[in-house]
C-alpha cells in the first residue's frame, strides 16, 4: 500500500514508498483512510526534522488529521465495518498518570504520550491504517466531505473551553474576541467563537477580497489588517506562529482577559521589557493559557460544532479546503500557496 513517510531528525525526507498493509489487533480498528489534511505540525516534521519514529522503524508515516471508513473492528466499542470514522491523535502514557487515568492524555503529566504521525507512532497517511478502537470518534455522511476538519476544529474546543473554566474566576461578561490568523487554527477559533455569539473581529495579511477575508466575512466577524493599542478584548487566541506577533498580543487583553496561545514557534530572540509586560498582566488579572492536542470528548463536541456551521454559514467549510490532490503529488498539498489554508491528501484517488 501507499504511505507518506519521513524520517525524524533528517529534514526533508518525504517520500511516498510501499509498504504491506497493516493488520489490526485486539482492541484495534483498521481504517480505510480517505482524507488526510496537512498542518503546520506536518510542515514543521517535514523541514525541521521534528518527530519521533515509532520503535522498530526508521521512518514515520505522516498525517493525524485523518477521515477513513472501518473496515475492520475488535474492542467492543460503539463503531463497526463500514462506519465513517475520524481517529484521535494522541494515546496515553506507560504511566497512566492521572489525566491519562481519566481519559485526559491531552492532559498528560509525563509527557510520554504518543501520538499518530507526530510522535512515536505512525499516522494516517496511508491507504490503510491501524489505531486503538476506542480513540475513534464516528461521523455522520453528511460530514465525510470536510471531517478532515474535526481534528483542528478539536484543538479549537479545547482552547476555548479553558477560556470558559479560567472566566469563572468571577462575573465575567466578555463579548469581545480578537483572532490572529487567517490559518485553519484562525478561522476555526472564528467560527466557534461566532457560534458562541461572541463578536468576533479576525486579523490578517491577505486583502480583503481574498478568500481568506471572504470567509471571515461569510460567519459576520471584522475582518482587520492591522492592530491598535489602543483597542483591547476580552479574550485573544494567538494562532500565527510569529514571536512577534504573540509578544504584540499581550497586550490587547482588556483587564481580566484571557491570551490562549495556538501558534507553533520557532527559537527567536527579541528585545523585551518583560518588567513592564509581568507587571501589566498582573495588575489586570491577565492569564496566558496555551492548548495543544486534543482529546475524544473535544473530538465529539467539535462534531456538533461543525453540524452547526453547516447549517448556519453553507458554504464555509468546505471553503476552508484549497487543495485535494492524489497521493503522488503529495508536494503541491505540502508547499503553500499565500491563500491556501487546508491542503488535502486524498487516498481514494
Amino acid at each position: 500500500m501507499r504511505a507518506l513517510v519521513v524520517t525524524p531528525g533528517r529534514p526533508e525526507t518525504l517520500r511516498l514508498i510501499d509498504i504491506p498493509k497493516p493488520k489490526a489487533g485486539a482492541g484495534e480498528a483498521l481504517l480505510r483512510i480517505m482524507r488526510v489534511g496537512v498542518c503546520a505540525t506536518d510542515r514543521d516534521i517535514i523541514f525541521r526534522g521534528h518527530g519521533r519514529t515509532p520503535e522498530g522503524y526508521d521512518y514515520i508515516i505522516l498525517g493525524h488529521e485523518a477521515v477513513g471508513k472501518v473496515v475492520e473492528v475488535d474492542g467492543g466499542v460503539d463503531i463497526g465495518v463500514g462506519d465513517i470514522v475520524v481517529p484521535t491523535v494522541r494515546r496515553p502514557c506507560p504511566e497512566m498518570c492521572p489525566s491519562c487515568r481519566a481519559g485526559e492524555e491531552d492532559y498528560c503529566i509525563t509527557g510520554h504520550y504518543k501520538e499518530h504521525g507526530v510522535w512515536g507512532l505512525h499516522g494516517f497517511a496511508s491507504d490503510y491504517a491501524v489505531t486503538d478502537a476506542k480513540f475513534i470518534v464516528k461521523v455522520p455522511e453528511e460530514l465525510k466531505e470536510i471531517a478532515v476538519l474535526l481534528e483542528p476544529t478539536a484543538v479549537v474546543v479545547k482552547a476555548i473551553e479553558q477560556v470558559m473554566v479560567i472566566q469563572r474566576r468571577y462575573k465575567w461578561s466578555g463579548k469581545d474576541m480578537l483572532v490572529l490568523g487567517t490559518g485553519p487554527i484562525g478561522l476555526l477559533s472564528a467560527l466557534i467563537l461566532r457560534l458562541q455569539g461572541f463578536n468576533v473581529s479576525v486579523l490578517g495579511r491577505r486583502p480583503p477580497e481574498s478568500r481568506k477575508a471572504k470567509l471571515v466575512n461569510m460567519i459576520d466577524a471584522e475582518y482587520i489588517r492591522k492592530l491598535t493599542i489602543e483597542r483591547k478584548y476580552d479574550v485573544v487566541i494567538e494562532a500565527t506562529g510569529s514571536t512577534e506577533v504573540v509578544y504584540r498580543s499581550l497586550k490587547l487583553g482588556k483587564p481580566n482577559s484571557v491570551i490562549v496561545i495556538l501558534g507553533v514557534y520557532q527559537p527567536t530572540k527579541i528585545e523585551i521589557d518583560l518588567g513592564s509586560l509581568m507587571t501589566d498582566l498582573m495588575q489586570y488579572n491577565r492569564v496566558i493559557v496555551g492548548s495543544v492536542c486534543a482529546g475524544k470528548r473535544h473530538f465529539e463536541r467539535a462534531k456538533e460544532y461543525l453540524m452547526e456551521a453547516r447549517r448556519r454559514y453553507p458554504g464555509f467549510l468546505e471553503g476552508m479546503i484549497t487543495k485535494i490532490v492524489k497521493p503522488e503529488e503529495f508536494r503541491r498539498a505540502i508547499e503553500r500557496e499565500p491563500d491556501d489554508i487546508k491542503n488535502v491528501i486524498d487516498f481514494t484517488k
